[in-house]
């Protein structure tokens, strides 16, 4: 009769074992999911401009940014908003200050805001650009 109650405790043991380590598997797996899904969340902050480029670099360098898609992060220093023309703000992230031209209502002074947006000139005098702004995509 022990016998018989032998075999039945090393399935139960096995069991176990098979359970635990389904647990574990389980638990690596939402743990490597969640690792995936935090660096998939900082990538994509790179889109959505967590990460902003200091208008000083821009001032400084104005043909490298030419044309490109960035964002920008600061204090509101002045805003305008005259009828029939599009809306234009100023922003200083303690690096230097840029004009930021919106088509929406312009943000209003003294506000922190983080804008994403296309770097623009109105001219140019030989290699230096007139009226360096960045037109307004999107701002938070």
């Amino acid at each position: 009769m022990m016998m018989k109650g032998f075999p039945r405790m090393q399935v139960r043991s096995t069991s176990m074992r098979t359970r635990r380590n389904e647990n574990r598997a389980v638990v690596r797996m939402l743990l490597t999911s969640a690792l995936l899904v935090a660096m998939l969340s900082v990538a994509s902050c790179s889109g959505v401009g967590l990460w902003a480029t200091d208008i000083g670099d821009i001032l400084s360098k104005p043909a490298e940014y030419s044309g490109s898609e960035l964002t920008v992060r600061g204090r509101v220093t002045k805003s305008l908003k005259v009828p029939f023309v599009p809306g234009i703000y100023w922003i200083d992230d303690g690096t230097g200050q840029i004009a930021v031209v919106t088509h929406g209502q312009p943000a209003l002074s003294n506000a922190t805001v983080r804008v994403r947006g296309r770097v623009d000139f109105v001219a140019a005098v030989g290699s230096m650009p007139i009226g360096l702004h960045i037109a307004e995509i999107k701002r938070r």
